[in-house]
């Protein structure tokens, strides 16, 4: 099964009386189980993907499908149960709320999905203790280091128990040490069957992943694996049941025809 797939999709942002486009009829598929590693320069259209695949922003043309779930015709209501239900979000400034301890901050996803408040606590603190903040669930975000806060945002992310975790440049505020450590944690997460798509800017983050999508200009120009074997993305015209992209059939096809694992 597929995770993730979108077909041709596009977003064109209005600024003024110009249309700028970002993103232009991407086709994406990642395996459920996947870890991927979006990469590109500023501006490349790397978190506006992202941030399509998650729902939080609608694209101008073309879809999303979640874990097979077709997203297109869902109304505002439908979506936000699809983020819900689906997707872990884990950011570069973590977006904890302030005023809130580590407990608290993991416990909200599910305050607001209806679980009442001893399951929350207790699945809060569990999943504190897996991240290694068993002695940091009182301390307030300003408390905590870089590395602690992002933690934290990974168990928050994981609180509905998510089949898919997004992660935008969830290193970009942490230093060399701690980004390994981060990336450590994903990778363990990827291991118990997650699928992880993150963007980064940085190759030795984005190597903890088993696939690196290269994006320029708003598209995908090539795949290459953790060794650095590359593959052109070629598209096809016609139209199939799934993307004819670097991580759809056409791709697949030549990496197990060179004995590489796809």
């Amino acid at each position: 099964m597929l995770a993730v797939q979108t077909r041709r999709l596009g977003k064109t942002f209005r600024t003024g009386d110009l249309d700028v486009p970002v993103l232009h009829e991407v086709d994406l598929a990642v395996p459920r189980g996947a870890f991927v590693s979006l990469m590109g320069p500023s501006g490349s259209g790397k978190s506006t993907l992202l941030h399509l695949v998650g729902l939080l922003d609608t694209p101008t043309v073309g879809g999303v499908r979640l874990m097979g779930r077709d997203t297109r015709r869902l109304d505002a209501d439908g979506r936000a149960r699809a983020r819900r239900d689906l997707v872990g979000f884990v950011f570069q400034s973590f977006h904890l709320v302030p005023s809130a301890s580590a407990l608290e901050n993991v416990m909200l996803p599910m305050a607001f999905a209806g679980v009442s408040r001893h399951k929350r606590k207790k699945r809060a603190e569990a999943l504190l203790e897996e991240v290694g903040l068993t002695d940091r669930v009182k301390h307030k975000p300003n408390e905590l280091s870089g590395g602690q806060k992002q933690r934290v945002a990974i168990a928050r992310a994981l609180a509905l128990d998510p089949p898919i975790i997004l992660a935008d440049e969830p290193t970009g505020n942490l230093d060399s040490k701690t980004s390994r450590e981060v990336m450590t944690l994903f990778s363990r997460l990827h291991g118990e069957g997650r699928t992880i798509v993150q963007v980064t800017h940085d190759e030795e983050m984005a190597r903890y992943g088993d696939r690196i999508i290269d994006i320029r200009d708003g598209r995908i120009v090539q795949e290459r694996d953790r060794t650095g074997l590359v593959r052109r993305v070629r598209p096809t015209a016609e139209a199939t049941d799934g993307p004819t992209t670097a991580l759809g059939q056409v791709a697949d096809v030549r990496l197990k025809r060179e004995g590489v694992r796809p």
